[in-house]
């Protein structure tokens, strides 16, 4: 698994996956842990705060993840060569979750909608592999009421 993240807020390390045993470290806010593994509603983790490391668990949600850069689409060069990414991260979420179930070009790219090259079906092929994990978070964003700033 070998997750990297931080902790949320001051948490403590218990030496078993039960809440109830006994607790082996206290972490502070944003010591950086490393998962291991799961254990029901717990993390095993590796605690990097202290050497050599300690090894407990946790709740799961008392770490915060880094969330992976992942880069889906291709970059566009310009005609002046100046390299436009097509999903800035500022797009709100449910823009382009609009925009796929349409045809046609990004409209968040140019105001007036007319892009000197056709992007649109080639963003929609690079983001095909991506589909199903982009479907299960926007749920999430739904589910959360978070459509106005996803």
């Amino acid at each position: 698994m070998n997750i990297k993240g931080r902790s949320r807020a001051s948490t403590y390390v218990y030496a078993n996956p039960e809440s109830k045993s006994s607790v082996i470290e206290v972490l502070r806010p944003n010591d950086p842990v490393e998962v291991q593994g799961e254990a029901g509603e717990m993390f095993a983790v590796e605690s990097k705060r202290l050497l050599p490391p300690i090894n407990g668990y946790i709740p799961k949600s008392a770490i915060a993840k880094r969330i992976p850069i992942v880069e889906v689409f291709s970059k566009i060069e310009m005609n002046d060569g100046a390299m436009l990414d097509p999903a800035p991260p500022d797009l709100l979420a449910i823009e382009f979750e609009a925009w796929l179930h349409t045809q046609g070009e990004p409209t968040w790219l140019f105001e007036d909608g007319n892009a000197p090259f056709l992007l649109g079906d080639k963003m929609r092929r690079e983001f095909e592999g991506y589909r199903a994990s982009w479907k299960e978070w926007f749920a999430e964003v739904i589910d959360n009421n978070l459509l106005k700033t996803a």
